[in-house]
């Protein structure tokens, strides 16, 4: 009996509270269906018959599902955290009215089954209807002819399953842990416990900004792809104890100048954030991160897929290249009338002999279209590979089709993590307003029971969420203005030196993030104003 009614207890509380459930359904469809897909194009017969100079792909899916794995389990975790903190009071209520926390820990476990079996079925239907489309991406980015079929095996469906039990029994952990170790009282105040003033974090403040100046200047001097593996974490931390603390103390300095800050608006709006920004300081400084990372990863993407013919040119000048310890006339002979068969044209030929290494080299161009192009480098590759005097042969075509090999597993793997941050910051911003909401809805009613009019009240919040949201954004912008010249030097090392192409790519990928963003501020201001009001 008391099974049944945990159980219905379960899916009352479920309906109930759809409105912070429901975000958090979808946040956890979308990470299973995406580890799902990636997991199954990464098991798929298409993928175990690429050549054998593909195996950079196959590695980088493997270490792409460890990945996105651990960023499941944690994103996961951090939503859960979100949405418990707006039950705990629901608990509280449910113990004094007599239910035991072994009840309500089994209530837990029903909510808890029944989100892991809809994300899972959901994300198997998901998968099935749309992979396909990822799956036809990834083809399209590794440049892959042929019959290519997607499907999902029982090897990605073995594995999800495991994740996602994973997952759930790390959540409902948690959660056990915080009912079965927290008291009725506390469960009852948890939602509506302050945040004190912060104090002494002066020196932090000043700490962070010396570590954000300084990862600045080493972004701008930085020379090697390994700069970017020190870069990234001094600039997170960096970026965490500029809002954390950094804040603060501007908060603080603007609460000395009294003609600024005893303004009504300014007055509400500063105690406000002063009191909350410790906890407000982590979320802001994880959305700007988020937003980094999403920005830095899509630029990266888009300048590499659009950079490739820069980078195939910057590697190999000439379309064929040969050296030899011998003169190579009577090769070029032979070459000439391969490309008559082949309908090539030849041009631009250079030969000249090294006295440095004691060669001979023939280099020259290539037009026709490129399916010949690859075919007559093939043909010429086959028909010197038994030539004793050949010590080297390269074929910018040829690399080409070496270039979706390496680079492919990559880029996809990037789109994917693009994806995932995507959903990540979308639904911290919307926990984030519905619980500033719920926290701010009593504050404002008492500043109108005191004589505040609504539009006072309306234009304090207006400035208020408009500094929560755009700061973020604005921060992320000035990183990337700042790792624009690391970002230039590290594909440069893959040989992309055309510079405007990668500023295009990250003006474009910005603008088009900011509109993005943008649409989530609206979308989740709405559900601010919602409560408040």
């Amino acid at each position: 009996m008391k099974t049944k009614f945990c159980l219905k207890l379960a899916i009352n509380n479920l309906k109930r509270n759809k409105q912070i459930y429901i975000p958090y359904l979808i946040a956890s469809i979308s990470t299973i269906f995406t580890f799902l897909v990636y997991v199954a194009i990464g098991t798929t017969s298409t993928m175990t018959s690429l050549p054998l100079q593909s195996e950079f792909v196959q590695t980088f899916f493997k270490v792409g599902t460890i990945i996105i794995g651990l960023f499941s389990v944690f994103f996961l975790i951090y939503a859960n955290s979100f949405l418990m903190k707006q039950r705990m009071k629901e608990f509280g209520l449910f113990s004094i009215l007599g239910l035991e926390k072994r009840h309500m820990i089994l209530v837990l476990f029903f909510e808890t089954t029944f989100i892991a079996i809809t994300s899972f079925v959901c994300s198997l239907i998901i998968g099935f209807v749309f992979g396909n489309i990822f799956f036809r991406l990834f083809v399209n980015i590794m440049n892959l002819n042929g019959e290519n079929y997607f499907f999902i095996g029982a090897r990605a469906i073995t594995r999800t399953l495991s994740l996602l039990v994973i997952i759930y029994e790390i959540v409902f952990g948690i959660n056990t842990f915080k009912i079965h170790h927290t008291k009725t009282i506390s469960l009852l105040k948890s939602n509506s416990v302050g945040e004190k003033e912060p104090k002494g974090h002066s020196l932090i403040a000043i700490v962070g900004f010396i570590l954000l100046i300084f990862s600045y200047l080493y972004a701008l001097s930085a020379s090697k792809i390994s700069d970017l593996i020190l870069f990234a974490p001094i600039l997170m931390t960096a970026t965490y104890l500029v809002f954390i603390a950094g804040s603060i103390a501007i908060l603080k300095a603007i609460k000395k100048n009294e003609k600024l800050y005893y303004k009504p608006q300014n007055f509400i709006s500063v105690s406000n954030l002063m009191y909350r920004m410790k906890k407000n300081g982590v979320g802001l400084a994880s959305i700007c991160i988020f937003s980094t990372a999403i920005i830095f990863l899509l630029s990266v993407v888009s300048s590499v897929y659009f950079g490739k013919d820069s980078m195939l040119r910057t590697r190999f000048p000439n379309s064929i290249e040969i050296k030899a310890t011998e003169n190579l006339d009577g090769v070029y002979d032979e070459i000439h009338l391969l490309a008559k068969n082949n309908n090539i044209l030849l041009s631009d030929k250079q030969g000249d002999f090294s006295e440095a290494d004691n060669q001979y080299t023939l280099s020259f161009n290539t037009e026709g279209t490129e399916k010949n192009r690859i075919a007559f480098a093939k043909n010429i590759k086959n028909s010197i590979k038994e030539k004793s005097i050949i010590t080297y042969f390269a074929s910018r075509d040829l690399e080409s089709l070496d270039w979706y090999n390496y680079f492919g597993g990559g880029l996809f793997l990037c789109v994917f993590m693009g994806v995932l941050f995507l959903i990540a910051l979308i639904l911290i911003l919307y926990y984030k307003q519905l619980s500033e909401g719920i926290e701010d809805k009593k504050q404002f009613q008492i500043l109108q029971d005191v004589g505040m009019d609504k539009d006072e009240i309306k234009s304090t919040i207006n400035q208020q969420i408009k500094l929560m949201f755009f700061l973020p954004i604005g921060m992320t912008i000035l990183h990337m203005i700042v790792g624009y010249n690391l970002i230039c030097r590290v594909l440069a090392g893959f040989h992309l030196s055309d510079t405007l192409l990668i500023f295009k790519c990250i003006l474009i990928v910005i603008i088009a993030f900011s509109f993005v963003y943008v649409a989530a501020y609206k979308i989740t201001s709405n559900i601010y104003y919602k409560i408040i009001n």
